[in-house]
């Protein structure tokens, strides 16, 4: 695996990041047809989190690090 694979690709094998999140309270079942109180929140943040790992590559983290304030 190359260091310009999306982080996704990454821990795709050891997360579910992309399929449908689990309900944040644990309902067995929790859609946009029978969402749970927190389902709208809940999905808009998790949607975000994957675009995260979807975009981002392990190079990304390492310039960020390299640029961040007090970096060595």
């Amino acid at each position: 695996m190359s260091v310009i694979e999306s982080l996704l690709k990454v821990i795709g094998p050891f997360d579910r990041i992309e399929k449908s999140p689990t309900c944040l309270l644990g309902r067995p079942e929790c859609s946009d047809v029978e969402p749970c109180r927190a389902h709208r929140r809940w999905k808009a943040i998790a949607l975000e989190v994957t675009e995260f790992f979807r975009s981002t590559t392990a190079v990304d983290l390492l310039r960020s690090e390299h640029s961040a304030p007090g970096a060595r």
